[in-house]
């Protein structure tokens, strides 16, 4: 009989993957600020280093999405980008 070894063990990696960002968000150990705004996921990507508004913010079509997401992000090692100057900011240089 032939397995696919190979492919066995990518599909294991894949549901380790997948339960870890289930448990980053269940335990809220996200490394973004994720919400809901008029029936979309909200993914808080960076902030104004001065006034710590939202510089830049990512939509998703829901929260679950957006958790998903934050929870890639987070186990890839990104984090909100906290060094942004949002215009109002800028403007009153």
């Amino acid at each position: 009989m032939l397995t696919n070894k190979p492919g066995i063990e990518l599909a294991k990696e894949i549901v380790r993957v997948e339960k870890k960002k289930e448990e980053l968000i269940k335990q809220s150990k996200l490394n973004f600020k994720v919400y809901t705004k008029r029936k979309k996921g909200i993914v808080v990507r960076s902030v104004c280093c001065v006034c710590e508004c939202e510089v830049e913010t990512e939509k998703y079509n829901s929260l679950e999405i957006a958790q998903y997401k934050a929870a890639s992000l987070t186990l890839g090692g990104k984090r909100v980008n906290e060094f942004d100057v949002c215009e109002r900011c800028l403007s009153e240089c």
